[in-house]
């Protein structure tokens, strides 16, 4: 998790959604996804953009986050599992000022009762919702586990 800014205005670091819904499938899993991709961002951005300015002082933090999901797909995975896969855009704005908005994301996760893996690309060349691209499966990360 990240650590929180001590500045007005900074984003504290946003909770995760705690383990996965006990029906992982359709919109319940689409939106268990959503919510975890949006911590695993916008914390990952508070970790990238805390610079040490002069002394002690942090000069540069992030104030703003958000994505939009565009397109989501959810499969059915083996045993009560589900591969979701969001394509999203997103914004930020960093202390001072500066905003920024995200080139189109596609992110897939594989949940279960006990894990969440996933695997992101921003490629230009994505080979679209009829193939497993990216795959978590082949190129994931774990990024939460939980006791069954």
């Amino acid at each position: 998790m990240a650590e929180p800014v001590d500045h007005d205005g900074a984003l504290a670091p946003r909770d995760y959604p705690g383990g996965p819904p006990s029906e992982v499938a359709g919109k319940t899993a689409v939106g268990y996804v959503t919510r975890f991709e949006l911590a695993y961002r916008q914390n990952d951005e508070m970790k990238s953009n805390t610079d040490v300015g002069t002394g002690d002082e942090r000069g540069s933090y992030l104030s703003r986050f958000d994505i939009s999901v565009q397109n989501a797909w959810v499969a059915s995975g083996p045993a009560d599992s589900s591969v979701v896969r969001l394509k999203y855009v997103g914004s930020r704005t960093i202390h001072p000022g500066i905003e920024f908005d995200y080139i189109t994301q596609y992110v897939t996760y594989y949940i279960d009762s006990a894990r969440v893996v996933r695997d992101r690309t921003t490629r230009n060349d994505f080979d679209g919702t009829d193939t497993l691209d990216p795959d978590p499966w082949v190129d994931g990360e774990p990024v939460a586990c939980f006791e069954r």
